[in-house]
């Protein structure tokens, strides 16, 4: 989504050069449908900006391909269903939380076998 942005920042930096000022509450998703008919107004602004538009109406849709199979991941774990019921999250929080969960305890792993007792007889003191 990040990248998202900075296309859409460049493409607004390269709009002000021209004189053309795109309004500050423009939404992620209408952004390409209202800046692609600024820029197919005006001829020169067809080669410099069609092609970045294009890139970041690609990298969206594959934003939103990603989001959508997270949160339906997210609907079919029980962990994530219990996580997601908490104050303030969401799908995205419960998977995070969970992908966490199962990392951190892959890694004590190995770490707790060295507490692990080495043989079945009894210790002896000297």
């Amino acid at each position: 989504m990040r990248k998202c942005i900075d296309l859409e920042l460049e493409i607004r930096g390269l709009l002000r050069v021209f004189g053309i000022r795109l309004p500050p509450t423009l939404s992620h998703r209408r952004f390409e449908a209202d800046v692609r008919v600024i820029v197919e107004a005006d001829e020169g602004l067809v080669h410099a900006l069609l092609p970045m538009l294009e890139a970041r109406r690609h990298l969206y849709a594959t934003f939103l391909e990603l989001d959508r199979r997270v949160k339906a991941a997210a609907r079919m774990d029980p962990v994530c269903l219990l996580l997601m019921t908490a104050h303030t999250s969401g799908s995205r929080r419960g998977a995070s939380s969970r992908a966490k969960r199962t990392m951190a305890a892959a890694s004590r792993a190995p770490a707790m076998a060295m507490f692990a007792p080495r043989s079945t007889r009894p210790h002896t003191p000297c």
